[in-house]
């Protein structure tokens, strides 16, 4: 929680709660925190539980990005009123990363929600080639926290 509340005060970009959020409470810390977003798991909620999470997010001033691990979840999370919708390229249960598998399902994500590549990107050409499929955004998270300087290393990401 210290590092959301710190990223949200060093800059004026949107800051995402990427925890498991599995209760109401947790979208309170996030809001105090100074998150504008919250990761919701299709994996870790019920569909009931999943919409009220959803609600939840936006009754507290911020937006709901709801992750999808597969084509069952993707299909679940599409159900849903969320506006971000995201793909992870890694396999949280046995850590391989499948970037075509991700990048197939993104497809799917309709254009009138924000589809987001979620893991698996380290290098350049890897950007690249996410950058040429659907995603409108991507996460990176591992690449960037392995760096000695993060800001640095996802300015050689992006650099032409």
């Amino acid at each position: 929680m210290l590092d959301v509340r710190r990223a949200a005060r060093a800059v004026s970009r949107p800051i995402l709660f990427k925890e498991f959020v599995l209760d109401p409470l947790q979208v309170d810390v996030a809001r105090a925190a100074g998150a504008s977003l919250v990761l919701l798991l299709v994996r870790a909620l019920h569909d009931g539980a999943l919409r009220t999470m959803i609600r939840a997010v936006r009754d507290g001033g911020m937006e709901p990005v709801v992750e999808a691990a597969d084509a069952r979840e993707l299909a679940r999370a599409l159900e849903t009123e969320a506006t971000i919708v995201g793909v992870n390229a890694r396999d949280l249960r046995r850590f391989t990363v499948d970037p075509a598998g991700a990048a197939a399902a993104l497809q799917e994500v309709p254009n009138d929600r924000v589809a987001v590549y979620m893991s698996g990107v380290g290098d350049r050409e890897q950007l690249a080639s996410v950058a040429r499929g659907r995603a409108d955004a991507v996460l990176i998270g591992t690449e960037l926290m392995r760096a000695a300087d993060p800001g640095a290393r996802l300015q050689d990401l992006i650099a032409p």
